[in-house]
């Protein structure tokens, strides 16, 4: 048999021990993503700052279904300032609350527009590029 088996049946108080004790690393062959389900939202805002300290953004992605929308706020907002590497921003859009997703955009828009100086599109110039290529194919032939 195996521990996840068990889980249902455990003391929450003693889940959330064994979850502290996994992310510690005093504890291994346990994977802290089977114990979110069985964790109450103080715990996995707990772990998720932990997780967030320790610069481990690949566990957090697994977390974010579990989590109430301001902690995952707190996640984008470690992401955008760069302070939580490994987790990109299109991970945690389902979960982002519409103004979060708007100030994305927003973001998005002003940074396309840092990178262009002027008004065309750039895919009309990748397009005239990938016509061009083909012109010259068609004059070696």
């Amino acid at each position: 048999m195996r521990y996840v088996t068990l889980l249902p049946f455990m003391d929450k108080e003693e889940i959330k021990e064994l979850a502290h004790k996994v992310l510690k690393k005093e504890v291994k062959g346990v994977k802290l993503v089977t114990l979110y389900p069985f964790l109450d939202s103080d715990t996995l805002n707990e772990l998720v700052d932990e997780l967030i300290k320790q610069d481990v953004g690949s566990k957090i992605v697994s977390i974010l279904p579990f989590l109430e929308s301001k902690k995952v706020n707190d996640i984008y907002e470690a992401v955008k300032s760069g302070s939580l590497k490994g987790v990109k921003e299109i991970y945690l859009l389902p979960f982002l609350s519409k103004d979060n997703i708007k100030d994305m955009f927003y973001d998005l828009v002003k940074k396309a527009g840092e990178e262009t100086d002027d008004d065309t599109d750039d895919l009309d110039d990748e397009l005239e590029e990938i016509m061009e290529l083909e012109e010259e194919d068609e004059l070696e032939v």
